[in-house]
């Protein structure tokens, strides 16, 4: 058995341990959670890392680890995944920051509708902008699925937030 590459795991671990922390934190909503479970899906990466295929990307892989540790710790405790939809921008004026409020409420009620796989592909296919085949690994489905997901997540928003006007 190969020994893993202590140096490059490293790099990965510098790299993307706060993009996985900032992901289950978006699901979670814990910041003491988020940040232990990231730690524990890095230790598993690490223990498994020999098995790391390395002519693919790491983040998909780290963020399925990161998926699935969160998804026992929500069974175990019974929880729901959370999630949080980032804040529109632009200029300032209380009728705009009135309008990003609504907006903000409208687009976080719609997301957190959605079925855990269809809120997690539209995270990291809209606001980590993970292409197709990186969010279909972390999903564990294919490119078209995860496109016929984004689609059905669309809908549901959509349709979520035009019932809320």
């Amino acid at each position: 058995m190969p020994i893993p590459d202590r140096e490059l795991f490293n790099g990965f671990l510098e790299k993307y341990f706060v993009r996985v922390y900032n992901y289950l934190l978006r699901l979670l909503r814990s910041p003491e959670k988020a940040e232990d479970l990231t730690q524990e899906a890095f230790l598993r990466a690490w223990e498994s890392f020999r098995r790391y295929d390395r002519s693919r990307p790491f983040l998909p892989w780290i963020l399925r680890i990161a998926r699935n540790r969160a998804l026992d710790h929500m069974r175990r405790n019974r929880e729901q995944p959370q999630a949080e939809f980032p804040t529109l921008t632009g200029p300032a004026s209380p009728e705009r920051d009135l309008l990003k409020q609504e907006e903000n409420a409208a687009l976080e009620s719609a997301l957190l509708a959605l079925p855990e796989k269809q809120r997690t592909a539209v995270y990291l296919y809209y606001i980590e902008e993970m292409p197709l085949p990186g969010v279909a690994r972390v999903v564990g489905r294919s490119p078209a699925a995860v496109a016929a997901l984004l689609h059905r997540a669309r809908a549901a928003m959509r349709e979520c937030m035009t019932a809320r006007t």
